[in-house]
C-alpha cells in the first residue's frame, strides 16, 4: 500500500489504496477534532456557571448573615418589651384597687 521510493528516498502512497480509506480517516480526523472542540467548549460553560453560582452563592451568604444579625436584634427588642410589658402588668396589679 505504501512504501518508500528507494529511488527519491521519499514516503508515497501506492496508487492500491481506495480513496474511500483516504476520505474515511480524513472525516474521522475531523470528527475528532470536531467532538474535542465541542467537549471544550463544554467545559468553559461549565466554569462560567460555576462561577456565575459561586457569586450567587456569596450574595445569598451575606444576605443571609444581614437578616441573621436583623433576627438577632428584633429578638432582643422583643425580649426589652416583654420585660416592659411585664413591669406595666405588675404595676396595675399592684394599685389599689379603689382607683376606679
Amino acid at each position: 500500500m505504501s512504501a518508500i521510493d528507494p529511488a527519491s528516498g521519499t514516503f508515497h502512497i501506492d496508487k492500491r489504496v481506495p480513496v474511500a480509506l483516504i476520505v474515511t480517516i480524513a472525516l474521522q480526523t475531523a470528527a475528532g477534532i470536531w467532538w474535542a472542540a465541542s467537549v471544550q467548549a463544554a467545559q468553559e460553560q461549565a466554569l462560567v456557571d460555576a462561577k456565575r453560582l459561586e457569586t450567587r452563592v456569596d450574595r445569598i451568604e451575606a444576605a443571609r448573615d444581614d437578616l441573621n444579625t436583623r433576627v438577632i436584634r428584633i429578638e432582643e427588642k422583643l425580649v426589652g418589651q416583654t420585660d416592659m410589658l411585664q413591669r406595666i402588668l405588675r404595676s396595675v396589679e399592684t394599685r389599689p384597687s379603689d382607683v376606679r
